[in-house]
């Protein structure tokens, strides 16, 4: 520990590197000494703007009028500490300093967790120290060097960014959210048995046939039978009835549908009722998916530890959302929109279930689907974006969507009005 407190001072006595690191830097794990030394580093970039190092003597001079406690001895320990941060790190130590602290933190925690077992707290031992592991796994897959993200204006306007060219196959759906692309999350919302699953289904297997390198659409399904969900996708990609497809030939009917989806194998469902969110990244780690379906995000178990239903939620679509940026994919969330929108034409985002924003907050956009309850719109649905999507819409299109399409439940087709 002692030489990881002494690489850890020295990258910090630059100002540049020290921006760069300091985030990174728990003081609960690291020695009395280098917590005290960071802790007036604070102090000291704030009190000198223009330093680009640690000048020894004026931070000593600091040092000893911030901390009136310090005896001469004490000073006479820290000065021979600051001379040691003044040498230049080792190479090879410097590389793994990301690393080295985040084992220490993560060697902190675990003893928490378990003294806070054994003087007999309520606390999910096995569940704290599974998601210890899960955070500390995705903080050492991540790169040892912190550096920040730059580039050029004209870069940032000429390649706003890195599309895979996905697309809805609703036209105004597309128009209004271009460049929509892995590493987002899109809720996306209708009331119960208005078509959530049939419009994922004609949607996200085409959306997945623009995926680089074979990459899967996962399919999470916790509400109905897995087999009724391969049916639907089908019928939607496909866009036949049960009676076509059969006509057609069994066959003729999987050859198209790979050939339509761009390869084999594209659509992967799991059944994941009763399963927590540690359960889906795991699958998600082994599968490596561009796009995933959660149907219905809600139903997954986990956070049950949140004060209220909406805190969980909240943590939940948090989860979802950073794992898209982890993992890269496109997440779409499919909700149940409250009793308020029954009948309504256009629900607003309010209107998800059990969520006034915690859900809105965990999002790139939302999407709802709307159903007026009149016998000659029985298969009318309007599509809405309540939450704008971050980017331009299409020339001729709206922000908000604001579209009407003719749902065909047979075929799982959407057609634009």
């Amino acid at each position: 520990m002692f030489e990881v407190n002494k690489v850890l001072l020295q990258l910090l006595k630059h100002r540049k590197t020290y921006a760069k690191l300091r985030a990174a830097v728990n003081l609960r794990v690291i020695d009395k000494a280098a917590k005290r030394i960071i802790s007036e580093l604070d102090t000291y970039y704030r009190e000198y703007p223009t330093h680009a190092q640690v000048i020894p003597g004026t931070f000593l001079q600091q040092l000893g009028l911030n901390n009136p406690d310090l005896s001469s001895d004490d000073l006479s320990f820290y000065s021979q500490v600051v001379e040691s941060m003044m040498e230049e790190p080792d190479a090879e130590s410097s590389k793994g300093i990301i690393r080295s602290l985040k084992t220490m933190e993560f060697a902190d925690q675990l003893d928490a967790a378990n003294n806070s077992f054994h003087v007999g707290e309520d606390i999910d031992l096995f569940g704290a120290v599974t998601d210890l592991v899960k955070h500390f796994e995705k903080d050492v897959r991540r790169s040892d060097t912190v550096e920040y993200i730059s580039c050029s204006l004209e870069d940032l306007i000429e390649t706003p960014g890195d599309s895979t060219g996905l697309r809805w196959r609703v036209n105004q759906l597309f128009g209004s959210m271009p460049g929509l692309k892995t590493g987002q999350q899109v809720i996306f919302a209708a009331r119960p048995g208005r078509g959530k699953t049939s419009f994922c289904a004609y949607n996200a297997p085409i959306m997945a046939a623009a995926l680089p390198n074979g990459r899967p659409l996962a399919w999470f399904n916790n509400e109905g039978k897995g087999r009724e969900i391969w049916n639907t996708c089908y019928r939607g990609v496909l866009g036949k009835s049960n009676q076509e497809i059969t006509a057609a030939g069994y066959k003729e009917s999987e050859a198209e549908f790979n050939r339509l989806l761009g390869a084999e194998d594209r659509v992967r469902i799991f059944d994941i009722h009763g399963r927590d969110y540690r359960f889906i990244e795991r699958v998600i780690q082994n599968h490596n998916p561009g796009i995933i379906i959660f149907d219905m995000l809600d139903n997954v178990h986990g956070f049950a530890d949140a004060a209220r239903t909406d805190l969980r939620l909240e943590a939940l679509y948090q989860w979802a959302r950073e794992c898209a940026v982890i993992y890269d994919f496109l997440s779409i969330p499919t909700s149940q929109l409250s009793v308020e929108a029954e009948g309504i034409q256009w629900p607003d985002q309010s209107m998800l279930k059990d969520s006034k924003t915690a859900k809105q907050g965990a999002c790139d956009a939302v999407v709802t689907m709307g159903a007026l309850n009149k016998p000659d719109r029985l298969y009318n649905r309007y599509l809405y974006v309540p939450k704008a999507f971050k980017g331009t819409p299409l020339k001729g299109y709206r922000e908000d969507c604001l579209a009407e399409v003719l749902f065909d439940p047979e075929r799982c087709k959407f057609t634009q009005q």
